[in-house]
């Protein structure tokens, strides 16, 4: 059973405040949890990270952080904050393929929205994103009310290779991009590797994030019926590079 991440708070919160009474053990328990929480690939543990840098690093409980290293960890935090599960999402206003109509995730009304970053010239992304064109067709078919917005990361020079997986491989729910950089999504969403998959709900607050194909159908017809007993059991991870820190 995977422990939420509340009440893992708690527990570090009970680990590191009795430690506090011995320096070097406040700073051995301290740095363990936040390097642990850090590189932790179990969706939605990224919370307790923040939690950690907000109740003790960001208010200058730890002496041994030297500042260049503190300000790094205390934006970590400020970057991962608004990306947590459960937060509602920044709203995303982006050009479409013509360069000429904006679109706005917030203008999708469905149930659930698959936010989908991806760049033509990743070769994984090449592989996931016709994987996820079927599921979401399948998942239309079974009559889900489902959306997906996708926002491309690339130059303009790479609009061809866009616009061109797009038609090859059917893309038909709504793409955008910024070619020219003129947005700051990609800091905002944390995009330092694609693809990457959030899920949103109605209201546009994040339910998962940074996850698997294989793992949407199991994960939304859950949420829509919780007697719905998923196909893959084990805890989610997010899919993402590990941050050194």
């Amino acid at each position: 059973v995977t422990k939420m991440p509340d009440s893992l708070m708690k527990g570090v919160d009970f680990i590191i405040d009795k430690s506090m009474v011995n320096s070097k053990a406040f700073q051995y328990i301290t740095v363990m949890l936040l390097n642990e929480y850090a590189t932790s690939k179990i969706m939605g543990f990224d919370a307790v990270y923040t939690h950690i840098v907000n109740k003790y690093y960001a208010k200058g409980y730890t002496p041994w952080v030297d500042s260049t290293q503190l300000y790094k960890i205390v934006e970590r935090g400020r970057i991962l904050e608004p990306l947590l599960i459960g937060k509602k999402a920044r709203n995303i206003v982006l050009a479409d393929s013509t360069l000429k109509q904006m679109r706005s995730l917030y203008e999708v009304k469905s149930r659930y929205t698959i936010l989908a970053f991806w760049d033509p010239d990743c070769g994984h992304c090449k592989k996931e994103i016709p994987k996820l064109v079927e599921l979401y067709h399948k998942m239309k078919a079974e009559k889900i009310d489902i959306e997906v917005f996708s926002p491309g990361i690339f130059d303009i020079a790479e609009m061809k290779k866009w616009t061109d997986f797009i038609k090859e491989n059917k893309l038909d729910w709504i793409n955008v991009a910024d070619p020219y950089h003129q947005n700051n999504f990609r800091f905002e969403w944390d995009i330092q590797s694609t693809p990457q998959l959030f899920i949103l709900d109605k209201d546009k607050v994040i339910k998962a994030k940074r996850i698997g194909v294989e793992n949407i159908e199991d994960f939304i017809k859950h949420d829509i019926d919780p007697k719905y007993i998923p196909k893959n059991t084990a805890p989610l991870e997010e899919k993402k590079e590990v941050e050194e820190h």
